[in-house]
């Protein structure tokens, strides 16, 4: 179905149009298989709650390399710039201050491997530092 109303189901296209004329609109991505959020758009720069506990639960602590930082006392890093990217489960990173004043005034770098979720941190001298993803099967 081309879009769904919440609590009503699926609704066919010539209903979406009529409605948006006086609505306010959210767009959600999402994996037709997992039922996993991929995009919450780009006219958000802060991600609502839903998305920060996803995010934050990914990787439990701060991605800085050697940090112990809880990632819910973390900023949410949009790993391609905000609004270039866009604020979603794929572009976000919970970063500590430390390692986020390194990346954004130090130039270090990183990136995150869309299929292991591991993230790859590059010092300006060319180090490299990996961070893998909180596995759940260990428990909370």
């Amino acid at each position: 179905a081309p879009g769904e109303i919440p609590g009503a189901g699926p609704i066919p296209a010539q209903a979406i149009r009529d409605l948006l004329k006086d609505a306010r609109v959210r767009l959600i991505t999402y994996d037709g298989d997992t039922g996993r959020m991929l995009d919450y758009g780009r006219t958000t720069y802060r991600a609502p709650a839903m998305l920060a506990g996803a995010v934050t639960a990914l990787y439990q602590t701060s991605i800085g390399p050697g940090s112990t930082t809880p990632a819910r006392n973390t900023d949410l890093d949009h790993i391609q710039p905000y609004p270039t990217g866009a604020t979603s489960y794929a572009n976000l990173a919970p970063l500590d201050r430390r390692a986020h004043r390194a990346k954004t005034h130090f130039g270090y770098r990183y990136e995150r491997d869309p299929i292991t979720q591991q993230i790859t941190w590059t010092t300006p001298k060319g180090q490299t530092h990996t961070i893998d993803p909180y596995d759940w099967r260990l428990g909370p």
